[in-house]
């Protein structure tokens, strides 16, 4: 059933909209709570009329889910279709299209979204059409892009992928950049003339296109290093040059790396060293040189700067950093940001108070007086808590403390139980919404599979496992079928059996808490998430509208960073 189009005429340039609505039908663009969106907002494309069917054979669930009632006439008969379209209005009413909603995949435990990339590549003006794909490789899922040539057989040679990243770096999250780009004439299609994705091509093992030219690893460290990247990377050579995320590589990809170089070489990377050494080069000389084993702090500079003060963001369970890019991107230009790496001298990294302990000391030595703001995420907000405990405990002034979705939770008892209803039952159409209507259905099927076979030993040992069994289970969900190397694995377990065993205590300075809107569904704590009790000087509420797996995805993690900004400058002014 046709329900748009759009008169094509010569000499026309540009994205071919799918036009306008014809005869007796309704069409509405609108967000995430069915409200409409004004003309350039991307929305979802809803169907309304007289040829909008009542809903699909013998699926009644999928039509509850698609066939709703109509929120723009008066007729409760009334019905429209839940296209899952991503589509904006054209100033003259047409309609644009930008791929679907429900073309999501899961990558390393974050959503991405495959329509918003290809929507993106299709803005490169050497390419006519865009495809991404999350395919199987080297043992996991990875972004491969497939690009339909603006002119084929033009004189200009395909853009490198270093052009590739660097434009998309403007509107995409760094996990959503592809790692592959394999550049097509034409693309495949089925016999009626839809693209044939099963048909598109495995990438090459080949070197991508990239600006930096081939040059050959020296003997020695580099030939080592080269062996090792090669492998993991899948691909034919590497250069001594060649920077490591140009060529594919991911933050599972630089785990396994890590691992082969500990076996190869006998050291221990800190995760953060690829920030600092992309290249083979550059960490073989800090390979042959010793630097690895004589670090002489942990903090790591993710942005230089000179304008205000510092910013200081520990790790993530295992040391990642890479999560912040985003955050880090969004902040004021000029602002100083610093991470930290896993303290090489810590007693023990996957106890919580001397991991913010060893973390103190070196922040204490880099910058002897505060004040000292600090943000944190999940695992690494209870770090950065914790640090500004011991920080305060020695008389050292914390301006902002920023707690990313992350709260000491609310004491044990019967009025807390009775509250968790309520706040199940009030989070539930936001969980409907951001966890079920706009999931991808193949990984919402598998989560459930997963826990559904845990379920009943979770029963079965409801209140008898201790926190490292839990931490355990719960890193085996996280990670879906994407296996992590021993030792990391190992580690991740134990900081979050640290995690579950944390308590924090009362905290005599003010709380900067974004919380976000949705929670997941058995976890559906109070809008505080106990921050009343604990706060002594107060907290303040910013609500984004996420859940909490995609809080620092973009574009939430550029609002996080400008209400991040706006304290931090608050601060700095004279009292």
């Amino acid at each position: 059933m046709h329900v748009t189009g759009w008169v094509c005429t010569p000499g026309e340039t540009g994205p071919v909209p799918i036009g306008h609505p014809l005869p007796n039908v309704r069409t509405y663009i609108v967000d995430e709570a069915l409200n409409a969106v004004p003309e350039g907002v991307q929305g979802e494309l809803l169907i309304g009329g007289i040829q909008v069917a009542r809903g699909y054979l013998r699926r009644p669930e999928l039509t509850e889910e698609r066939f709703i009632p109509d929120p723009f006439v008066d007729d409760p008969a009334a019905r429209c279709y839940r296209t899952g379209d991503c589509v904006s209005w054209r100033a003259d009413g047409a309609i644009d299209f930008f791929g679907r909603y429900d073309s999501q995949v899961q990558l390393g435990g974050v959503r991405v979204e495959l329509g918003e990339i290809e929507a993106a590549l299709r803005r490169h003006p050497a390419v006519a059409d865009a495809a991404v794909l999350a395919r199987e490789m080297e043992a996991s899922k990875r972004l491969v892009a497939y690009l339909r040539r603006a002119e084929p057989g033009g004189p200009e040679p395909d853009p490198s992928v270093d052009t590739l990243r660097r434009f998309l770096a403007d509107t995409l999250a760094d996990y959503m950049t592809p790692g592959w780009y394999v550049w097509l004439d034409e693309f495949p299609v089925t016999p009626t003339g839809k693209l044939d994705r099963r048909a598109l091509p495995k990438p090459e093992a080949a070197r991508p296109s990239i600006e930096q030219a081939f040059e050959a690893p020296r003997a020695g460290t580099e030939a080592r290093l080269a062996a090792i990247w090669r492998e993991v990377l899948q691909i034919d050579r590497v250069g001594r040059q060649d920077d490591f995320h140009l060529l594919g590589a991911d933050s599972l990809s630089a785990l396994r790396l890590f691992e082969a170089i500990s076996r190869e070489f006998g050291i221990e990377l800190p995760l953060v060293e690829l920030l600092q050494s992309p290249t083979i080069s550059q960490l073989a000389a800090r390979l042959d040189a010793g630097d690895l084993q004589t670090a002489t702090t942990s903090i790591v500079t993710l942005r230089a700067g000179t304008t205000g003060q510092p910013l200081y963001l520990p790790p993530s369970m295992g040391g990642e950093l890479l999560y912040w890019r985003d955050l880090v991107r969004g902040l004021a230009p000029g602002r100083p940001v610093y991470g930290f790496a896993l303290p090489a001298d810590c007693e023990d990294p996957a106890d919580l108070h001397a991991l913010a302990a060893a973390l103190v000391r070196d922040l204490i030595a880099f910058q002897p007086q505060g004040p000292y703001h600090l943000a944190g995420y999940s695992f690494s907000a209870a770090v950065a808590f914790e640090m500004a405990q011991q920080l305060r405990a020695s008389g050292r002034e914390v301006g902002v403390l920023a707690m990313i979705d992350y709260g000491p939770g609310l004491p044990e008892g019967l009025w807390t139980r009775l509250r968790t209803v309520a706040y199940f039952f009030a989070n539930l159409p936001w969980w409907l919404r951001y966890d079920i209507l706009q999931s991808n259905w193949a990984d919402f099927v598998s989560r459930v599979r997963r826990k559904l076979a845990n379920a009943g030993g979770r029963m079965w040992n409801y209140g008898r496992l201790d926190a490292a069994r839990e931490a355990e289970r719960a890193v085996e969900e996280m990670f879906d079928q994407q296996e992590l190397p021993d030792t990391h694995r190992k580690l991740v377990i134990d900081q979050l059996d640290a995690y579950y065993r944390y308590h924090p205590v009362a905290y005599g300075g003010r709380i900067l808490l974004f919380w976000a809107r949705c929670r997941p569904l058995l976890h559906s704590l109070a809008p505080d998430l106990g921050w009343t009790l604990y706060a002594g000087d107060g907290y303040r509420r910013i609500i984004v509208r996420c859940n909490h797996d995609n809080i620092l995805d973009a574009p939430h993690a550029g609002a996080i960073a400008t209400a991040l900004d706006q304290a931090m400058r608050a601060h700095e002014q004279p009292r």
